[in-house]
């Protein structure tokens, strides 16, 4: 027979039972160190990706700035050439506007020529036609009575991660520069 109380001891006694709380523990947090570590992976990812971009944005404007004056092929190679900046990520995704920008003392801004590349996509990105009209910003209007020639690139990647993670299933990055022809006062595109 157990001394009375001695139940009551049993069951509240269960409290002071420690036998497989790191196993509970660990159940409980498992899950969250998992979803920590892919979202640090996708980040990570996101931000290499990023820096891709921009510096083939720079790239293909700093190399095309350069020239006096280029073929469409040119323009398409050297495009081709700053998409193997994406390595190791895919070349695919990845798409390029070069514009030649005139810019006028009043600010009114056309295109002289315009080339698009795609990584590999079934569409390309349309280029700007011929003398249409676009807008720049204000800081890069002529001085009075002058033209000034600008080359623009726009860039974009519609990065995938490798491991789909919540709302960071598609990632969209982009970058633009304006930069100016360096040993002319226009880079020319002769069948562009």
């Amino acid at each position: 027979m157990t001394a009375p109380g001695k139940g009551l001891q049993r069951i509240f006694g269960l409290g002071d039972d420690v036998r497989g709380t790191a196993a509970v523990e660990a159940a409980l947090i498992f899950p969250l160190i998992v979803t920590m570590l892919f979202g640090c992976i996708v980040f990570t990812q996101g931000v290499s990706v990023k820096a891709k971009v921009t510096d083939a944005t720079v790239q293909v404007a700093n190399i095309i700035t350069q020239n006096q004056s280029l073929h469409k092929a040119d323009v398409q190679a050297i495009m081709n050439a700053a998409a193997q900046i994406m390595t190791p990520f895919a070349v695919g995704p990845l798409t390029e506007v070069v514009t030649e920008i005139s810019v006028d003392s009043s600010g009114d801004a056309t295109v002289s020529w315009s080339q698009s590349y795609t990584g590999g996509q079934a569409t390309a990105p349309t280029p700007l036609a011929q003398g249409a009209e676009v807008t720049v910003p204000s800081g890069l209007a002529a001085p009075s009575g002058t033209t000034v020639n600008y080359v623009f690139v726009q860039t974009s990647y519609n990065y995938l991660p490798a491991v789909p993670f919540g709302i960071w299933n598609n990632l969209p990055f982009g970058d633009s520069i304006y930069m100016s022809p360096r040993n002319s006062t226009t880079v020319a595109c002769t069948d562009c």
